[in-house]
């Protein structure tokens, strides 16, 4: 594993992360994002790149005192243009003094007014920390709207998303489809990309069968189905609203209800105990993201059990390994409370499983970057002499793949 500066506009960002790159053309497809920094005339990149051609066309081009006026009267006047191209200016002081909080306002101005150009470089600022907390996931929001707003730089940057196995469950597929679409535009990092991703013996399946859903924008909300009152549950807004509405809303679903939920319609009743802890165990055991993700805040919050934080945080990983984008919304909040690492630390020293995978695990995703790769295969290799079932998981997947050891499908 490697540290690598995070590729969106790396000339203002000085966050660096570590990242295991599983798939061998992933660093190209990392670095050659930098050439979506030469196709726009957004200030927010390098002034001194080609200019191939524009994401917008410029409204404002002079930089005068008078044009100064005009831009800052267009945009208070709601101009979504002129609030992009303001922020722009403001960002880099370029026509007026530098002001990044200035900047962050105007520029979230014309994000709300979903221009596609905004998206796409707030969600660079966001997913390199750039004036705003860092913020992948919110990022991901921003590529996605721009995405579907058919702006090619933001399918190549989603498509990177796809790849990586962070912010969304690695999908090749899917990447391949935003790479083909970006490619359409004659976006020349994505014509390469495609270059790279065939070559690597990635066999495409057939148009039909590579559907990217066109949900509402902001999907990456969404983890649990759509009619459960709780997917709409703010987690943030109180101890005491967290923690009754929580349990409120999960014990009161009737045993049919909770069956649908989970999608263990097949759950035999009669033979079965039926409590509602049973059925999210069960339901969690055969691989539901939505129970793994309850049992996990159920722990992080001590609901019903002690405060767990290594059982939350293995509960969360397995989530968001099986598709749960809230899973790692809520892990990586975890992982920024100095409790929680102090906590993992102390079980991580008795050798506890749970512990030792979640560490494991955060150190993959490049949410804590305190330990090296080669610590992390031995974390999930002490788990799994302890016959902790996720962990023996894992590491047959690192072998299987050869991600980080030698390639051994016999292990």
């Amino acid at each position: 594993m490697e540290k690598i500066i995070l590729p969106f506009v790396n000339i203002y960002t000085k966050l660096v992360i570590k990242k295991n790159l599983t798939f061998f053309f992933v660093a190209f497809l990392f670095s050659s994002i930098q050439f979506a920094q030469d196709t726009t005339q957004s200030d927010v990149f390098r002034n001194d790149f080609p200019q191939k051609h524009s994401i917008i066309k410029a409204k404002y081009p002079s930089y005068s005192l008078i044009a100064g006026y005009i831009l800052t009267s267009e945009a208070n006047r709601g101009d979504p243009f002129a609030q992009h191209e303001l922020g722009l200016r403001y960002l880099l002081g370029n026509g007026f003094a530098k002001d990044t909080a200035k900047a962050i306002y105007w520029i979230k101005k014309a994000v709300d007014q979903n221009l596609p150009a905004a998206r796409f470089n707030y969600g660079i600022m966001l997913y390199n920390g750039i004036g705003v907390p860092w913020n992948p996931f919110e990022a991901y929001q921003n590529f996605k709207a721009a995405s579907d707003a058919s702006l090619p730089e933001a399918q190549f940057a989603l498509a990177l998303l796809y790849t990586d196995n962070l912010v969304l469950t690695r999908d090749y597929n899917k990447a391949f489809k935003l790479f083909k679409l970006s490619a359409k535009a004659k976006y020349k990092p994505a014509e390469e990309a495609l270059k790279q991703l065939l070559s690597s013996g990635f066999i495409p399946p057939s148009d039909s069968t590579i559907v990217i859903e066109k949900k509402r924008i902001d999907e990456s909300a969404q983890m649990l189905k759509s009619d459960w009152d709780l997917d709409f549950i703010d987690f943030e807004k109180s101890e005491k609203d967290t923690s009754e509405n929580f349990v409120k809303e999960i014990f009161n679903k009737k045993v049919d209800e909770l069956k649908n939920l989970f999608g263990i319609e097949n759950y035999d009743s009669t033979k079965n105990d039926t409590s509602t802890i049973s059925l999210i165990q069960f339901a969690a055991d055969n691989g539901s993201p939505e129970a793994l993700y309850i049992l996990g805040r159920m722990y992080e919050m001590g609901i019903l059990n002690k405060k767990d934080f290594s059982l939350a945080a293995s509960y969360l990983l397995r989530a968001y390994r099986l598709g749960s984008f809230k899973a790692g919304e809520v892990l990586y909040k975890l992982v920024q409370n100095e409790q929680f690492i102090n906590s993992l630390k102390e079980k991580v020293k008795k050798n506890d499983p749970d512990a030792l995978y979640a560490w494991a695990g955060i150190t993959a995703l490049g949410f804590s970057n305190q330990l090296a790769i080669s610590q992390a295969i031995d974390f999930l290799n002490k788990a799994v002499e302890k016959n902790h079932i996720p962990s023996i998981i894992e590491i047959g997947l690192l072998y299987f793949n050869g991600t980080s050891v030698q390639k051994n499908k016999n292990k």
